[in-house]
């Protein structure tokens, strides 16, 4: 190899050097910036399952015991779809709920922020990080004879419980600190009645995503 490929040979050995510990440098400094930028997480909100799962609910009677009873419980589902990176610290916030009218119209009866509990709580933090999918609580329904929903705290000046019946939209919106999930609105029609079936029970409770209403 002559002198002057020489050079040019270690030249360029030492460039690739030196860009290598440029590039190195660089995402030591930047890669979650970079990652992030490459790879944008987002948050997505949709319905776990239509017919619900059977689980336990606990009760307190009018002598203030607890009590054990059975519910069907609807999840809906936040997702990551890239899944890496993942959404950090993300919370479920109830936007607001309407109500069918005597003439077939949602009503707003109550609107605000309030989290959601997540489902098959345990010891799950308040904030979770989404890479993988999580379920939160969208509603149950209970054999005594009632729907619920599960906010973290009381709403003020809206009970959160329909005896006998229901028909009602509800909006939530996942957040995080990357980025929140557009609102997604739930309708909800349960007309009173109770199986321990699955399949009878899809007949008496019918939940869907709808086009989500101004918040």
């Amino acid at each position: 190899m002559g002198s002057e490929s020489q050079f040019w040979w270690n030249w360029g050995v030492s460039a690739i050097g030196a860009f290598g510990t440029v590039a190195a440098v660089i995402v030591a400094l930047f890669g979650n910036r970079l990652q992030r930028w490459l790879f944008p997480p987002r948050l997505t909100v949709n319905l776990a399952d239509s017919g619900g799962v059977k689980g336990g609910y606990t009760l307190i009677d009018a002598a203030g015991q607890r009590v054990e009873s059975e519910a069907r419980w609807y999840h809906a589902l936040v997702a990551n779809p890239t899944r890496w990176p993942a959404v950090t610290q993300v919370q479920v916030a109830l936007r607001q709920i309407e109500e069918v009218d005597a003439l077939g119209k949602p009503c707003p009866i109550w609107a605000g922020d309030t989290p959601l509990q997540w489902a098959h709580k345990g010891d799950r933090p308040l904030l979770l990080n989404i890479g993988h999918a999580a379920e939160f609580d969208l509603f149950s329904v209970v054999k005594e004879g009632w729907l619920d929903i599960h906010p973290l705290a009381p709403l003020e000046s809206q009970s959160t419980r329909w005896p006998d019946k229901a028909h009602i939209f509800l909006t939530v919106q996942a957040r995080g600190i990357e980025g929140d999930s557009p609102a997604t609105r739930f309708e909800v029609a349960w007309d009173g009645a109770w199986s321990d079936d699955r399949t009878e029970m899809a007949r008496h409770v019918v939940v869907r995503a709808t086009t989500p209403a101004e918040v």
